[in-house]
């Protein structure tokens, strides 16, 4: 049987995967993934990025910008924890459905906002400044209304359904 290093800092958590793997692999647990070698498979809950390791986040945001090869939520299901160890174990890539999606959805994002012209970037900034339509108006010397079709135009180009969306997916992307 294999032997797998957990580092993962609740206990209770770490015994959920414990049981999950005892019956295909040797679980030890280690407090410091240095004193293994390289090439030992090792689960964490640390943002270690290393070969043979399966990276356990909390925060999707966090996630989505690691650097690790193989990238799980908390919330992944046993299915998904053994496909990730197969992985592991042949030192490949994976990253859970639903980090993969959120991903994709930034990268799509990010590509949108390239996109915009030279009005719905002005409208980006302003909204970031949090600006009310009436500043906004105010400011480039336009009616509310003119603002409130721009926005929902805009709103439809970056796929966002509202003023918080979008300032929440352009938080996201800044961090």
């Amino acid at each position: 049987m294999k032997k797998i290093y957990l580092k993962i800092e609740e206990e209770i958590f770490r015994t959920g995967i414990e049981k999950i793997l005892e019956d295909k692999y040797i679980v030890r647990e280690v407090k410091n993934h240095k004193t293994i070698r390289k090439t030992d498979l090792l689960i964490t809950d640390d943002n270690i990025i290393r070969d043979y390791s399966v990276v356990i986040y909390r925060d999707l945001n966090v996630a989505i910008y690691s650097q690790a090869k193989i990238k799980l939520l908390r919330s992944a299901n046993r299915e998904e924890l053994l496909i990730a160890l197969d992985r592991a174990v042949k030192n490949e890539i994976y990253t859970q459905g639903t980090i993969e999606i959120e991903e994709q959805k930034l990268l799509k994002f990010k590509e949108q906002l390239n996109k915009l012209n030279s009005r719905h970037k002005q409208l980006v900034s302003k909204i970031l400044e949090n600006k009310t339509n009436r500043e906004i108006a105010s400011e480039l010397f336009l009616s509310e209304k003119t603002i409130k079709n721009n926005l929902t135009e805009l709103y439809k180009i970056l796929e966002v359904k509202s003023r918080a969306d979008l300032v929440k997916t352009y938080k996201i992307i800044l961090t």
